[in-house]
């Protein structure tokens, strides 16, 4: 569809992306796409949420795939952003006095295209974001603790330090942010990953914590630690999930319902 169209929420997919040859990354959009097509509304109305998206007058439009390079970091970087940007400066058809922005979807590549989105934001509401993160791991880490053989600017951007670098460029509201369904092994022998992560003013939800607090006493600690007016940037890996659904290496993760 063409980009033109000012619709909100904007759906916008990363067939690869600059970290991951995965086929998870690479094939996604194209899986959901697909899985998508048998959805009609003939048997749509959702008893929990008590509408019918597919007759509601909310509008999902669906831009592409973004165009990014797999071969150069700074170039897909550079891509990812610049695409944020375009579509995220749009007035929404829709408009609402509390929500003058377009929502945007980003399906498909891997974690690290959270960086770009929160550089783009940043731009678009005129300063920092709070940050809603569900996730096995932290991916605040120090980019020193993904060792490469040849040091960079552009290695040190990957799929579990783009938290870190958007906190050292102001991009995130340090102390109105969470994690939640951690269950990640630390580097070396000590808590220095979790002080990295305090750092940054990341609230740490175990997947552990849900059997003690709950499904509500969980959403009741984002709520208090984020609030319900701050701009917020919501990020999902899969992994958060167990990994009987999902193919991840950390057992021990939110129940699936």
């Amino acid at each position: 569809m063409p980009l033109l169209l000012p619709i909100p929420p904007l759906t916008v997919s990363l067939p690869t992306s600059p970290n991951s040859t995965s086929p998870g990354a690479r094939f996604g959009p194209r899986a959901i796409r697909a899985a998508s097509a048998r959805q009609t509304s003939f048997r749509g109305f959702n008893p929990r949420r008590g509408l019918n998206p597919y007759t509601s007058p909310y509008t999902i439009l669906d831009c592409g795939d973004i165009p990014i390079t797999p071969f150069d970091n700074a170039l897909a970087l550079h891509q990812m952003t610049s695409a944020y940007l375009e579509l995220g400066s749009r007035s929404p058809a829709l408009s609402h006095s509390t929500n003058p922005k377009p929502k945007l979807l980003t399906l498909g590549g891997d974690h690290s295209v959270a960086l770009p989105a929160l550089r783009a934001l940043n731009k678009i509401y005129g300063g920092p974001i709070a940050v809603l993160h569900f996730d096995a791991h932290l991916d605040t880490w120090h980019p020193a603790k993904y060792p490469s053989v040849w040091e960079s600017a552009q290695s040190d951007f990957n799929h579990g330090s783009m938290f870190w670098i958007a906190s050292n460029e102001g991009l995130i509201i340090n102390g109105s942010s969470a994690h939640a369904g951690l269950r990640t092994r630390l580097s070396g022998d000590g808590w220095g990953d979790y002080e990295d992560d305090d750092r940054q003013g990341f609230l740490r939800i175990s997947a552990d914590d849900i059997d003690e607090m709950g499904t509500r006493g969980i959403i009741n600690a984002i709520i208090e630690r984020i609030g319900t007016e701050t701009p917020t940037y919501l990020s999902l890996d899969i992994d958060v999930l167990d990994p009987g659904l999902v193919r991840n290496p950390q057992p021990l993760a939110q129940p699936p319902a």
